[in-house]
Parts: structure tokens; sequence; C-alpha cells
């Protein structure tokens, strides 16, 4: 039988069918942080394109399905473009394993990567961008070193101490590979990342009580407020 579409392909998919008023969706793995709140987006800088994400264009074309783009956090116009694409990439996703792998190898190529089957999602939006690039390229905006819509935790340890006077942007941190539920990451190196969490967290957390103290109090009963939670 064929594989499944995995959850963020069918969340993506159902989301064009239940809010089709809206202009742009944004996908965000459970594993990541958004750091900065008072972050916005630069949606000037996106003009026809349809889809922002992580990416590196030289490890794309060399068919680096890891470190060619990061589907953790995406943005995505609605558009008949983003729409189409996303279905390519869900009837991918229906091809059961090992069949899904030989297909997908013949475009990610790079001698330095390995198939990973946990990766199937971010590994065909990879495929389909390099085997159809002169399509889906132009729709594509890869984001990198212009501000951080997806920083790789590994890459933080790399920048410093993260601080709530920190100049630099980081609107979102991705945790991928930590495993923060289960501890049993693939590198052995869940204390570092533990600590980098850590630090995140404190650094969105002093963000957040800012914004917080310039909104005027509201005087709300404990049990309205978790009423309102829930």
């Amino acid at each position: 039988t064929a594989a499944p579409s995995s959850i963020p392909l069918g969340t993506i998919l159902k989301t064009f069918d239940d809010h089709p008023d809206a202009d742009w969706y944004m996908w965000v793995d459970s594993d990541t942080m958004i750091i900065d709140v008072s972050f916005l987006l630069p949606f000037q800088r996106f003009k026809g394109k349809d889809l922002v994400i992580w990416g590196n264009e030289t490890r794309l074309a060399l068919g680096d399905g890891r470190r060619g783009i990061n589907s953790g956090v995406m943005l995505i116009r609605n558009s008949d473009w983003s729409k189409d694409f996303f279905e390519q990439v869900a009837e991918l996703g229906r091809i059961a394993e090992p069949g899904l792998e030989n297909v997908l190898m013949e475009e990610l190529t790079s001698p330095e990567y390995t198939y990973d089957p946990g990766l199937r999602d971010q590994n065909a939006i990879s495929y389909l961008l390099k085997r159809d690039a002169t399509v889906n390229m132009p729709h594509t905006q890869l984001v990198n070193r212009q501000y951080c819509l997806n920083c790789y935790w590994r890459d933080l340890l790399e920048l410093g101490t993260l601080t709530s006077d920190d100049t630099r942007v980081h609107f979102i941190n991705h945790f991928s590979g930590c495993q923060m539920c289960t501890q049993q990451n693939k590198n052995d190196d869940y204390k570092e990342c533990e600590a980098e969490y850590v630090k995140s967290y404190e650094f969105a957390d002093a963000q957040f009580t800012r914004a917080l103290a310039r909104r005027p109090p509201r005087n709300v009963t404990h049990h309205e407020a978790v009423a309102q939670c829930q």
C-alpha cells in the first residue's frame, strides 16, 4: 500500500481549503520556538514569490536533501502555484518505501547526503525544486543569512551567547534532531541542545514580558483567564 502523506502536508492542503481568503500561510514545526514576538516579516521582499523557506542554493543544486533546504518553517502564498506544488509533494508522499527513496534519489545525488526517510516531506520538496528548477525556483525565495526565519540551534552556538539585549534578528529557532521529549537524539548532543533551548526560552520570555508591559492592564479574574485559555 502507498505511504500516507505526513501531517505537515495534510495540514497544509487542508488549510488551502479551510482558509481560502488568506494571503499567506505559515507552517512551523513543533520543535521550533518563536524568539522575537515583535519581528515583522519583510513581505515587500517576497514580491512574485510563493514559497519562502530556509535554503542554500548551492547545496540544493547539488542534490543535498538535508542541507539544501529546511522545511521546518515555511511561508506559503495562497496561489495556484502553491496549491499545485504541494499537491505534487503530497503525490510523492503517497509512494511506499523503498519506492519513494528510489524516485527521490534520482535528484538527491549529493555524495554527502544519505537518504533519510524521516525527512520525506523535505526530500520531496528538494526533489521538485531541483528537478523542475526552471519552473519552481522563480517562485521560491531561499532565506539564509538575511535574518533568522528558521535558525538551526547548532548555528546559534557559533554565534555566541543569546541575551535579552541581543540585536541580531532571531525570529524562530529550530531545535531539529534534539528529540526534546524522548532525549534519544541520534547525535548524542541532547545536553548541548537543552542548554541552547533554555537560553532561547529566556531570551523569548524577556521579549514577551517587555511586550506585555507595554499593554494596558486588564481586570480579569484568575478563573476568567483560565476559561479564556481553554
